[in-house]
């Protein structure tokens, strides 16, 4: 609603990016929710921002079936993001003997992440002094093919911005942003089969992959050591956005039939307000036995405490319960997972996969479900001791 209000006050595409992504977090709307309103806002912006915008032609340019396609990223976070994560161990398996790779990196970040990147062997082309339009000229001069852009309306949608003058014959968004864009001028959607289950909730076709995530620990996410203590404890450790009223249900239903348990919510930012928001919710839910903590950059001690994450719904976590699965070995419980899930190649056998569906479950079956199995792990736990 206040998106919606400054929006009509002042149309820009940062307020239309932000309310977007807003929306991808808060498990109060739908995917057919978020396309609707992301089609409404490119078309707003188009209508009033971009009315004079020319964008390249590609039919004048002559195709050489025997040349080597030249495929670009465009991204403003080659650094220490979480972005990275993902995409570094893509970019080290690409094949660079048949295609030609780029990056157009929008970071002014220099740190061990951004070197790194470079040692992968791309061309890297440094765009951060550089305007919307000069940015789109660049890689139309370098004659790319495919434009991958990796920021969707993510950091104000200036990716997406870049994109919309058609620098790229065949254009593409997806792996850093995970629903549609709602913009024509992108033609793919990069997804999997939970990723991108429902087609039609896409304005963009969907390009397949067998499974669209890869995820790559960097050197400050080491193993966690174990903190001793006698209870079970259960954690959540994504944004409190996504914590849904069927979800806190859900969180109802197996503490109050396991004894002796307790759940760790973390939020992802440092706000004191949603701190003591969320705590009043808890408790008009009933929940006892929690810890409410406040986003910090040294989270990784909360997996030290935590025996089992149960995972948001309809909206899951990503880079949180990607660490729990494949750093910290704490398993990961799934008490529903919908279109926008994790890959299930993000998931180690050491995950307790209690419930997977393409659409939420009834709650009563979804919350039997997950209390008999959480009561199953909790049987077989023992309390770690140092």
């Amino acid at each position: 609603e206040y998106h919606n209000r400054t929006l009509k006050l002042n149309v820009n595409t940062y307020n239309s990016a932000a309310k977007l992504f807003a929306m991808t977090k808060s498990c109060y709307y739908s995917q057919q929710d978020i396309k609707e309103n992301a089609e409404f806002e490119v078309e707003q912006i188009r209508h009033h921002l971009y009315k004079n915008l020319k964008q390249y032609n590609h039919d004048d340019k002559k195709q050489n079936p025997n040349k080597k396609l030249n495929i670009a990223y465009l991204s403003s976070d080659c650094h220490a993001h979480t972005m990275m994560n993902y995409m570094i161990p893509i970019w080290e398996n690409h094949n660079k003997d048949e295609f030609n790779f780029f990056i157009f990196n929008g970071s002014s970040k220099h740190d061990a992440v951004a070197e790194s990147i470079k040692q992968i062997g791309f061309k890297m082309i440094n765009c951060v002094n550089l305007g919307i339009p000069e940015i789109a000229k660049l890689i139309y001069d370098n004659q790319i093919d495919i434009l991958i852009d990796l920021g969707g309306h993510t950091e104000g949608g200036a990716t997406l911005q870049v994109a919309s003058y058609r620098p790229a014959r065949v254009q593409m968004c997806g792996i850093g942003y995970f629903d549609s864009t709602g913009a024509e001028f992108i033609d793919y959607f990069i997804g999997d089969e939970f990723l991108t289950a429902h087609d039609e909730i896409f304005t963009e076709k969907i390009f397949l992959l067998r499974n669209a995530f890869a995820f790559k620990p960097n050197d400050k996410m080491i193993r966690v050591k174990k903190i001793p203590r006698r209870n079970f404890t259960f954690g959540s450790l994504n944004n409190f956005m996504k914590l849904s009223d069927d979800y806190l249900s859900a969180v109802k239903s197996i503490l109050d039939a396991i004894p002796d348990v307790k759940i760790i919510f973390r939020d992802t930012t440092p706000l004191k307000s949603r701190q003591i928001a969320l705590i009043e919710r808890l408790n008009t839910f009933g929940i006892k036995n929690f810890d409410v903590r406040r986003g910090e950059n040294d989270f990784f001690k909360d997996y030290g405490e935590i025996d089992l994450i149960l995972d948001t719904f309809p909206y899951p976590g990503g880079m949180m319960t990607a660490l729990a699965l494949t750093v910290t070995l704490v398993p990961s419980a799934f008490l529903a997972v919908t279109p926008t899930a994790l890959s299930p190649s993000m998931i180690r056998p050491v995950a307790v996969v209690l419930k997977r569906t393409s659409t939420p479950a009834s709650s009563r079956a979804l919350f039997q479900s997950s209390t008999r199995s959480s009561k199953e792990l909790v049987i077989r736990w023992k309390p770690p001791f140092s």
